[in-house]
């Protein structure tokens, strides 16, 4: 459908087939479905003012009111022209958008394939981006929460690393503009695949609140982490701590959950408290300072476990592999009994 002037569809709008809009703007106050692509293209218009002698261009807008996709995935969405979004989008091929996005509400963007060519302004909204692939060509902006996870529920998402292959790749200098967010969130509840943050020898230096989860695929930090923000844990997988953190600028908090399990090689500097809510290893010498360090689930060897503060011991320490030695500075309760070192 092509017009010179503007189209406006005040109600819901069903594709019945790969469908293309093209006029100086566009507007649609009600829902999209259909699994079929829609292209939409704003070219904009031209105003001339003959007692001033002027030509003025008018930019093409697209106005999305409402959900894209929720009933029934469209295939492909494409639109060209400053577009702002009331409602969450779900496409089961791609979505692109070639000029700069402005949220107007909480919105989540779903889709295998992710391209944002212009700036990305989400405000005070909560910003949702799930997709296998992702690009973000302009300036990503937003005080809200955030998410990044892949859309394929079994895939993998590293985070300024490099990829083993198959998984989503969100590198350094996407991920630092995410730091005007108040928090973010890697990975999905629901999700079987790894999350990996950071590479071996590396620093990382935490941009916002950090949360990184999955429903039972491992967690690895391989990069050494600092930064005055919290870090939570959550998997019914294996969380894999490889390098030291906060060693520089200490974390307000790190949490794990009471799902899976957690591997110590390093130390760990929080400000705040520190909370192992799943059975901990410690697979190397490790130290941990906090205001409080709680351990809900047992402590096992083989390495040699320092803790910094008051510390709780909710279960066995060393029962199936003792501790190599334990070093406790600051009052400790033992809730389950003592501790077995070698």
């Amino acid at each position: 459908i092509n017009t010179v002037s503007g189209q406006s569809y005040g109600g819901d709008i069903i594709l019945a087939a790969d469908t293309a809009l093209s006029a100086s703007s566009i507007s649609v106050q009600g829902d999209i479905n259909g699994a079929h692509a829609l292209t939409m293209t704003a070219n904009g218009t031209t105003l001339t003012i003959p007692a001033l002698g002027t030509v003025l261009f008018v930019p093409g807008v697209v106005a999305l009111g409402g959900e894209v996709g929720a009933l029934t995935p469209l295939t492909s969405l494409t639109t060209t022209g400053a577009t702002s979004l009331s409602g969450n989008v779900t496409t089961t091929v791609s979505q692109t958008y070639h000029s700069g996005v402005t949220l107007l509400a909480d919105v989540s963007f779903e889709s295998p394939s992710l391209s944002f060519s212009d700036t990305l302004s989400a405000g005070s909204y909560n910003l949702g981006v799930l997709a296998d692939t992702l690009s973000i060509g302009g300036t990503l902006s937003g005080t809200g929460t955030a998410q990044i996870a892949p859309y394929t529920v079994s895939r993998g998402i590293v985070v300024s690393g490099s990829s083993s292959g198959g998984e989503l790749v969100v590198d350094a200098s996407t991920f630092s503009q995410f730091a005007s967010f108040g928090s973010l969130t890697i990975g999905r509840a629901d999700g079987t695949g790894s999350v990996v943050l950071g590479s071996a020898g590396s620093a990382f230096t935490l941009p916002a609140d950090l949360t990184l989860q999955s429903g039972t695929g491992n967690i690895q930090v391989l990069s050494s982490i600092d930064g005055a923000h919290s870090l939570s844990l959550l998997t019914g997988g294996v969380t894999s701590l490889q390098s030291s953190i906060g060693t520089s600028t200490a974390l307000t908090s790190l949490t794990t959950d009471a799902t899976g399990s957690t591997h110590l090689a390093g130390s760990v500097y929080t400000s705040g408290a520190q909370h192992y809510g799943d059975a901990v290893i410690v697979d190397g010498l490790s130290a941990l300072q906090a205001s409080a360090i709680q351990f809900d689930g047992t402590v096992n060897g083989p390495s040699s476990l320092y803790v910094y503060g008051p510390t709780t011991f909710a279960a066995d320490v060393g029962g199936s592999t003792p501790l190599a030695s334990l070093y406790a500075s600051g009052p400790v309760t033992f809730e389950a009994g003592g501790a077995k070192t070698s």
